[in-house]
C-alpha cells in the first residue's frame, strides 16, 4: 500500500469516506455532473453535525519508532476544519493539512525532517554511542 493511498485513509477516517453524487430524472437520464461531497462517518464530522470542535489537530507518523526518528519518514499535522479555538502557534515547521474553507479541500504543505525539528544528529541514533 502507497503513503498516498495511507493518506486517503486518514483524510477518509477523520472528515468521512468520499463519494460521488449524481443526480438523476425518474427515467435515469443523468442530470449535470457528478459531485464529489463525504459522508457523514468521520471523526471530525458525524451523522448531525461537526463533532469534537475542542481538537485542534491530529499529528499522524508513518512507520515512527525510536530508532526511526532521523529517517525519513511522512509526519503530518492534519487540522481540525471545524475547531472552535484555533491555537495561535507556529507550526510550519511540520508538514501540514490545512483546511482551505472557500474550497472546501484539505491544502498539503511540506515541513522539515524529523531530526531538523527535533535538532539530532541526522545519523542518530549513533552505533556505538553510549549512553
Amino acid at each position: 500500500m502507497s503513503w498516498d493511498t495511507e493518506r486517503d485513509d486518514i483524510m477518509d477516517a477523520l472528515l468521512g469516506k468520499q463519494g460521488v453524487r449524481i443526480s438523476h430524472t425518474s427515467l435515469g437520464e443523468i442530470v449535470g455532473k457528478p459531485e464529489p461531497y463525504r459522508k457523514r462517518d468521520g471523526v471530525w464530522f458525524g451523522p448531525d453535525e461537526p463533532r469534537y470542535t475542542r481538537i485542534v489537530g491530529v499529528l499522524v507518523a508513518q512507520l515512527l519508532h525510536p530508532w526511526t526518528v532521523c529517517k525519513p519518514l511522512d509526519l503530518r499535522l492534519y487540522h481540525n476544519p471545524y475547531v472552535e479555538q484555533p491555537l495561535d502557534v507556529d507550526f510550519s515547521r511540520l508538514a501540514q493539512a490545512t483546511p482551505d474553507h472557500d474550497t472546501l479541500r484539505m491544502t498539503l504543505t511540506n515541513g522539515e525532517a524529523c531530526s531538523a525539528i527535533l535538532d539530532l544528529p541526522h545519523d542518530w541514533p549513533i552505533k556505538g554511542q553510549k549512553k
